[in-house]
C-alpha cells in the first residue's frame, strides 16, 4: 500500500513540478536517476528495513517521469499524428516495463548465488531506470534542437513551430 502511494503522489508532484517549474523533460530525467539509486539500494541492501526503505523511494521518486514525458510529447507531436505519438509512447512503456522482468526470467538459473542474482536484478531494474533517464536527455537535447530550427523558419515535426 505505501509503495502505491508513493508512486501515486510521486506523479502528482511530478506533474505539479513539470507545469509550474520544470517544464520539458527535466523533471523525468531527475526522477529517473533518483529512481535507479533508490532502486539500486532496495536490491543490495543488507537490511529488510533498509530495503524497504529504498524501495518506496524508489517508488516515490522514481515514478515522477509520467506527466514530465506525455506534455513534452504532446508538444511536439503535430495535432493530427499526437493520438497515434501517445499510443507509441505507451506501447513503449509497457514493453520497456516489462522487458526487464521478462529478461531477467530468460537469464536466472536455479543454480545461481545470492550476489549473482542481486547483480542481475541491479542491471536490468535499476538499471532500466538509467537507461531511461539517457532516452530523456538525448530526447530533450534533440527537442532543443528542433525547436531552434523551427524557430528559424523550418518545419519541425509537419508544423512551424514558433510562428
Amino acid at each position: 500500500m505505501a509503495t502505491l502511494v508513493a508512486g501515486s503522489v510521486s506523479s502528482l508532484i511530478g506533474g505539479w513540478l513539470t507545469q509550474h517549474y520544470l517544464p520539458g523533460l527535466t523533471v523525468p530525467l531527475i526522477t529517473s536517476v533518483l529512481g535507479g539509486v533508490a532502486a539500486y539500494g532496495a536490491l543490495n541492501s543488507q537490511l529488510f528495513g533498509s530495503s524497504i526503505a529504498f524501495l518506496w523511494c524508489q517508488y516515490f521518486f522514481g515514478e515522477g517521469w509520467y506527466a514530465g514525458a506525455l506534455s513534452s510529447l504532446q508538444q511536439v507531436a503535430p495535432a493530427e499524428e499526437r493520438g497515434a505519438a501517445i499510443g507509441v509512447f505507451y506501447a513503449f512503456c509497457a514493453l520497456g516495463g516489462s522487458t526487464d522482468v521478462f529478461v531477467l526470467g530468460l537469464t536466472i538459473d536455479d543454480d545461481e548465488s545470492r550476489s549473482q542474482l542481486e547483480g542481475q536484478l541491479s542491471i536490468f531494474e535499476a538499471g532500466m531506470y538509467f537507461v531511461t533517464a539517457a532516452i530523456f536527455a538525448a530526447a530533450a537535447a534533440a527537442t532543443a534542437f528542433d525547436l531552434e530550427k523551427g524557430r528559424a523558419g523550418q518545419s519541425v515535426a509537419g508544423g512551424s513551430v514558433g510562428n
